[in-house]
């Protein structure tokens, strides 16, 4: 983590080293396995964390549904829709509370990123964003960090030929008691 946090804070963002296990019982990581930066955010989101639980689905969305019927965990996401848009009406349908939600769009060669959080986040961080971003998460999670909407640009970035060109982030915690 240090080594990708460094790095981070080199090209200004400002990463706070925090635990998501102290408010949730299990987190489950989705990760769109043909999707690079899926594939960085969950790399970043299970750092320090050994007993996340990481859901790898492909186009078809296999092993997302079952996934989904677990009673309590906070699930976590960086994917495109439809997976993005199934997960949460599932979740939000059995009585999960969201924690965030952002919106990640490829146009003229950045990112543009409509997230929680200071504006300054993710712009900077090029083709680090999916790291910058779980950093983030967790520390939005842990409650260390206020929230609140910004929209900002990445810097320049190359886009993978397996990129979709728009992806959600979002954290959505299921209780027992709610399911």
């Amino acid at each position: 983590m240090f080594g990708s946090a460094a790095g981070l804070v080199g090209a200004g963002i400002t990463i706070r080293s925090t635990s998501v296990k102290a408010r949730t019982p299990k987190l489950v990581i989705i990760e769109e396995s043909s999707i690079p930066e899926s594939r960085q955010f969950c790399e970043a989101l299970m750092e320090g964390d050994h007993h996340a639980e990481i859901v790898r689905i492909d186009r078809s969305l296999n092993g997302l549904l079952d996934q989904l019927s677990d009673s309590s965990a906070c699930f976590v996401g960086l994917t495109s829709d439809p997976a993005a848009m199934i997960a949460s009406q599932l979740l939000l349908e059995r009585g999960g509370q969201p924690h965030l939600e952002g919106k990640h769009h490829y146009t003229q060669g950045r990112w543009m990123h409509q997230t929680n959080g200071t504006s300054s986040l993710l712009e900077r961080a090029s083709n680090g964003w999916p790291t910058a971003l779980a950093y983030h998460i967790r520390d939005l999670m842990d409650g260390s960090i206020n929230d609140h909407t910004a929209e900002c640009r990445s810097g320049a970035c190359n886009l993978a030929a397996s990129s979709p060109g728009a992806l959600v982030s979002w954290a959505i915690q299921v209780e027992d008691h709610l399911s």
